[in-house]
């Protein structure tokens, strides 16, 4: 007959699980904390470079503004938007900046509690998704914003004399830079479904029209409300679904080989 553990036993046992999952907070406390502190650092050096960054960001406008003989300057509606502009925009961008290190500190967490194999793709998955967020954003700087400022320009030459105000405009530029960034992860959602096996390739093949629907949706939720936005973010997100597609046909075949 087995001996049941004496509750001195039983009392030990839960001790050391308490102490376990006490360090477990303590680790995730220790993390977080680093997180904030990188934050916290690119934050403040985005501020104090913050004229320099928004002088990169106002440049598509003033260019496309120049084009078309107007005067390359934007507004501000109150005492108090430039400032709200300039604060807002450090710190997204001082977000932005210190990703990696956040994303560092998040693997460093999780790492311990995942499989050889699950590290691989984490650490093959994690700098792609960061490479597609900058290809996004410089997508959006170099090509999609200049063609979509001059668009409007043009829309209303000789109707209404422009002139941006700074909030509305980096409310513009921004949505579109979380547009985009995120469109940009396509490539690596069918990727995961695929070598994941919750969707396989022939699925997502056979899927492609509800896709197209999902594509279009997603774009109208991450752009401004016109449809030129729209299809400038939701074409670039289609090829990169059939490059994630065709990514992934290779990789499958590949795994099924091995």
């Amino acid at each position: 007959m087995k001996a049941k553990p004496s509750r001195q036993a039983s009392e030990v046992e839960n001790d050391q699980s308490r102490m376990s999952f006490s360090d477990h907070i303590e680790e995730l406390r220790g993390r977080l904390i680093k997180a904030l502190i990188g934050i916290g650092m690119a934050s403040a050096i985005c501020l104090y470079f913050g004229d320099a960054i928004l002088t990169f960001i106002r440049r598509p406008l003033e260019a496309a503004l120049l084009e078309y003989g107007h005067q390359p300057q934007l507004i501000s509606l109150s005492p108090v938007e430039f400032f709200n502009v300039y604060i807002r925009v450090g710190l997204l961008c001082g977000l932005m900046l210190a990703s990696p290190w956040v994303l560092y500190q998040i693997w460093s967490f999780v790492a311990a509690g995942l499989h050889k194999h699950e590290k691989k793709w984490v650490l093959i998955f994690g700098p792609a998704s960061l490479v597609l967020f900058v290809a996004g954003l410089a997508c959006l700087y170099y090509a999609v914003l200049p063609l979509t400022l001059r668009f409007f320009l043009r829309f209303g030459e000789g109707m209404a004399t422009p002139m941006f105000a700074w909030s509305f405009y980096i409310s513009m530029v921004l949505s579109f830079a979380l547009g985009f960034g995120i469109g940009f992860q396509t490539p690596l959602v069918v990727i995961f479904l695929a070598l994941s096996g919750l969707v396989p390739v022939s699925q997502l093949k056979h899927m492609r029209k509800f896709i197209i629907v999902g594509v279009l949706t997603l774009a109208a939720i991450l752009t401004p409300p016109d449809w030129q936005s729209q299809m400038l973010l939701a074409l670039p997100m289609l090829g990169l679904f059939e490059l994630g597609l065709l990514t992934a046909r290779l990789m499958v075949r590949r795994q099924d080989r091995h």
